[in-house]
């Protein structure tokens, strides 16, 4: 009976260990995972990136000076003559809202610009495109 009790005892007693092994395996882990993170974090806010604590540096590492150029569509594709009646072409030109772009985003000349004014405004008035739409896209 003693025998039993002795060896209920070491198993339990091996369990003990085990569990107090795999806690403390478990443990370090966890501060590695930590170390890594605060190391993953200086090195983003050493790179200029946005951290989880949203510190900012005034001016980023990676500074572009000129962005590229925007090159009128129509003087690229040799395009003359921007025909009203084809209001899938005009499409490319309004927003999801039905409006005219700007040149500063599409890039268009400004001769070019009011030519396709012009001719949205035309197919607007013949009813190929809405005025104002919610989703035109």
């Amino acid at each position: 009976m003693k025998e039993k009790m002795d060896i209920i005892s070491e198993s339990m007693i091996k369990k003990n260990e085990d569990k107090k092994a795999t806690e403390t395996n478990n443990e370090e882990k966890k501060v590695n995972e930590e170390d890594s993170d605060s190391e993953k974090e200086e090195n983003s806010l050493l790179e200029g990136e946005d951290s989880e604590k949203g510190i900012r540096f005034l001016t980023p590492f990676d500074v572009k000076t000129k962005p590229e150029k925007k090159y009128c569509f129509f003087l690229k594709n040799k395009i003359k003559y921007i025909d009203y009646k084809n209001p899938k072409f005009l499409i490319k030109f309004l927003n999801e809202r039905g409006e005219i772009l700007p040149r500063r985003i599409t890039g268009t000349s400004k001769k070019f610009q009011k030519r396709l004014t012009k001719a949205i405004k035309r197919c607007k008035q013949i009813g190929l495109l809405p005025y104002i739409t919610d989703r035109l896209r």
